[in-house]
């Protein structure tokens, strides 16, 4: 029985050593990460330009200057830091930037012609809470319209709009 117990030993030494040969040694993996951001646009509120309630010939003969019109410009938000293209689609006529756009009265034919100018490219300000584009400053879309000395001199009583559509391209 002496003889199966030394063997036992033996064996249960052997095993153990043989256990402890396998957990030398050690080996490592590397797990990389990455994700891409993209750089896009999301517009809310509406703006809204107002000339005034009470445009008159007279009292506006040099004109409507900017500095006159109240514009609450509408909300954008883009990706910081990426520069977008502005473009602007007035329903009444106009095109980007400058002359041709058109306040006009109803379905009649007629119509007050004004400037619609704003800044572009724009630089995105990000998502949060006071980052939107809007408004005036470096990155901002500033809208300026106005409407020029004597637009309004054939320009019958009544109320003109329009809309302008602007198109943020990222």
């Amino acid at each position: 029985m002496k003889k199966y117990l030394g063997i036992a030993a033996a064996i249960a030494i052997v095993i153990v050593m043989a256990g402890g040969a396998f957990a030398a040694g050690s080996t490592t993996s590397a797990v990389g990460a990455s994700g891409t951001v993209l750089g896009v646009c999301s517009a809310s509120n509406d703006g809204v330009i107002n000339f005034g309630a009470a445009l008159d010939a007279v009292a506006n003969a040099a004109g409507v200057p900017f500095a006159s019109v109240v514009v609450t410009p509408p909300t954008i938000n883009c990706t910081p830091g990426a520069t977008y293209v502005v473009t602007a689609v007035g329903l009444n006529g106009g095109v980007d930037t400058g002359a041709g756009y058109q306040l006009r009265k109803g379905v009649t034919t007629d119509y007050i012609a004004y400037t619609f100018s704003y800044t572009s490219p724009i630089t995105g300000a990000g998502f949060g809470s006071g980052t939107g584009i809007g408004g005036t400053g470096a990155g901002h879309l500033a809208i300026t319209p106005s409407i020029a000395a004597n637009a309004l001199d054939a320009a019958p009583a009544g109320t003109y709009s329009d809309t302008v559509t602007l198109t943020i391209n990222y």
